[in-house]
């Protein structure tokens, strides 16, 4: 093989290895991992494209090099190709991703008093080792990346025949929206949930830090009941979530395809395997229409418009922040510069930027229907990647460690006073029922210092538009209530905070106790 030959399959299979994280989603579209993905239909050329340049780039700048015989530019030659290597391997090892090392560069530009993130040195150390054997480094390097370059066949191979055997546009196609229905004269009140996924109930009202203000959501508190000891249906969103809408505990979820989430529920835990298909379950939305209330759905995570939609009449959603391929009205341009970007180390945080602001213009277009009786919200915030900074209120992707996660405690309080402000504008407020609560606690710890207690509680708070004054409950109970409480306000069986609190004390389910 000429030299020439053997750069350029060495660039290629670089290129290869180094996308490895949208080949993974690619591969497996029609598969369990389609079901958080939302690709354009040109995702498999754009990734075949870019994968041919990103290969043949390299290759190029390699060849360069060598007709400049100067050994600045092969040193430098040489050091970029070590550095392209920490793609793949951060990507195959999750606990290795490579934006640690942005957080870790972050640090040393400005610490903010937070612990040296000592876990991410190990690119430095890896880079260290080549840097002392940078020769044999290389040759060694490059033995590894032509030892994969038979990879190039297995996944262009299968890349192209998913693109002869399955559309895109078809598998993952949106459900169809409800017709709006004519809400009855007397159907006047209206629920808007806000569910903010990951947000702990001991660090935002408990233990909250010095220094941590939350104006809006005291404000709340104020004039609605609280809850002092609500508990998730469950420890993750993947199971939290379709348990918040169909009112029943799930004891486990397991993505079937891009539009099925085959879901357990706890109650038939003691007997065979019963799987279900969420498509197919009732929800508060499937019940809300029957008794002629127009739902809208706004959240992420879940690909609610491919499972949920048919009983809504608007609909919005946004995959997790780690997904790539998630923008389906993309074209084949775009869709490329979006899978190059992925590279970039600082990407994951751009995602979950990107994902807030188009749920926040969503949820507030939806929230100020008057035309809508339900509106649920599930926020990708508090939960991380952190990018928020509150001192400036400005996003960013340079924010780290556990103080990320007090500062977008603040951009939830921001967030429910925007809704709140959003509604007295629109003259809504006054019949609207506002519920705030998490999917889970936060899985982070609060502090620095090791040793803190993994709490469950999250918050639950719910004010009524004719209520005024704070009701405290500390009854422990599960919120997987929550549908059935949703319809209860609609039907008008609950209006004033002392109904609420007899309510919750009639149907609110036990923690500890199975809930059908």
């Amino acid at each position: 093989m000429s030299r020439a030959a053997r750069d350029l399959l060495t660039g290629v299979s670089l290129a290869n290895l180094c996308f490895i994280g949208a080949w993974k989603e690619i591969l497996d579209l029609a598969g369990p991992t389609g079901y958080y993905l939302d690709p354009s239909p040109s995702a498999i050329w754009a990734l075949l494209a870019d994968v041919v340049l990103v290969g043949l780039a390299c290759a190029g700048a390699v060849i360069a090099c060598r007709r400049l015989h100067g050994p600045v530019a092969l040193r430098v030659a040489r050091v970029a190709f070590l550095l392209a290597l920490l793609l793949p391997l951060g990507t195959l090892r999750t606990e290795f991703r490579l934006w640690r090392v942005g957080e870790l560069i972050t640090w040393i530009g400005r610490p903010d008093g937070q612990p040296f993130p000592w876990n991410d040195l190990w690119p430095l150390l890896l880079l260290a080792v080549f840097a002392g054997w940078r020769a044999r480094s290389v040759r060694v390097a490059r033995a590894v990346v032509l030892f994969f370059a038979p990879f190039i066949a297995v996944t262009f191979g299968r890349a192209l025949w998913l693109a002869a055997t399955v559309s895109l546009a078809t598998a993952f196609a949106e459900q169809p929206l409800a017709a709006p229905l004519v809400r009855p004269e007397h159907a006047s009140e209206r629920v808007i949930v806000l569910v903010f996924d990951e947000m702990d109930y001991r660090m935002a009202f408990v233990d909250r830090p010095a220094g941590l203000t939350l104006p809006a959501l005291d404000r709340l508190q104020a004039e609605a009941l609280a809850a002092g000891h609500a508990t998730p249906p469950a420890w993750e969103t993947a199971l939290s979530l379709p348990a918040l809408l169909t009112g029943s505990a799930i004891s486990d979820a397991r993505p079937a395809g891009p539009s099925t989430l085959s879901v357990r529920f706890v109650s038939d835990s003691g007997s065979p395997a019963t799987w279900r298909d969420w498509r197919q379950l009732p929800t508060v939305f499937t019940r809300a229409r029957a008794i002629g209330v127009n739902a809208a759905l706004v959240g992420w995570y879940h690909p609610y418009c491919r499972v949920v939609a048919l009983a809504l009449t608007r609909c919005a959603a946004e995959p997790y922040f780690g997904v790539i391929n998630r923008a389906k009205h993309e074209g084949l341009v775009a869709t490329m510069g979006r899978q190059l970007r992925s590279l970039w180390p600082w990407d994951p945080q751009r995602r979950h930027i990107e994902s807030y602001r188009r749920i926040r213009v969503a949820a507030l277009d939806a929230a100020t229907d008057p035309g809508l009786g339900i509106v649920f919200i599930h926020w990708p915030v508090p939960h991380h990647p952190y990018v928020y900074d509150a001192a400036h209120r400005r996003f960013t992707s340079q924010r780290y460690g556990w103080t990320g996660y007090l500062e977008h405690l603040r951009l939830v309080d921001e967030t429910v006073a925007e809704v709140r402000a959003a509604l007295e504008g629109a003259g809504l407020w006054a019949r609207t029922a506002l519920i705030v609560t998490s999917d889970h606690a936060a899985r982070v710890k609060d502090r620095p210092e090791r040793g803190v207690r993994r709490d469950e509680r999250v918050p639950f708070i719910v004010r009524l538009p004719r209520q005024g004054d704070r009701v405290v409950y500390d009854r422990p109970f599960s919120i997987v209530v929550l549908s059935d409480l949703v319809l209860a306000i609609l039907r008008g069986e609950v209006a004033r905070g002392d109904q609420l609190s007899h309510w919750l004390d009639r149907h609110a389910p036990d923690p500890h106790v199975q809930h059908r």
